[in-house]
């Protein structure tokens, strides 16, 4: 349920998303917009929610991605790097949000298994 399709990120106004305060319409802390890697890039953040999709599964034994249309020379590699800029932006460290869908389960399991620890809110 994030948009974080082309259209959507495109219109995110990534200065306010970062610096507004938090009363602002515009800031991240509103969780009303997504910003990509691209526009996490480079950038130190205090405590960045990633959400984790179906665009980069756990089959068991690797991660796989997939990807429909690409003309990148390696589009598993780009997708496997997307994951990694995103997941190195926290000074303070970084919350994963995994949906609870069939398609996410495994890469849930794997990510707690490798040492992320889960909060359960509906505890």
């Amino acid at each position: 349920g994030i948009r974080n399709d082309y259209n959507e990120t495109k219109r995110l106004r990534v200065g306010p998303w970062y610096n507004d305060p938090p009363t602002s319409q515009y800031s991240c802390c509103q969780l009303t917009s997504a910003a990509t890697e691209f526009s996490a890039q480079g950038l130190e953040l205090d405590f960045p929610i990633v959400c984790w999709g179906d665009d980069l599964t756990w089959d068991g034994q690797a991660w796989r991605s997939p990807l429909t249309r690409s003309r990148a020379r390696d589009p598993h590699r780009l997708r496997i790097n997307s994951y990694r800029v995103l997941l190195t932006r926290g000074r303070d460290g970084f919350v994963v949000f995994v949906p609870r869908d069939s398609s996410c389960a495994a890469a849930f399991e794997v990510l707690v298994k490798c040492g992320l620890r889960e909060i359960n809110l509906h505890a």
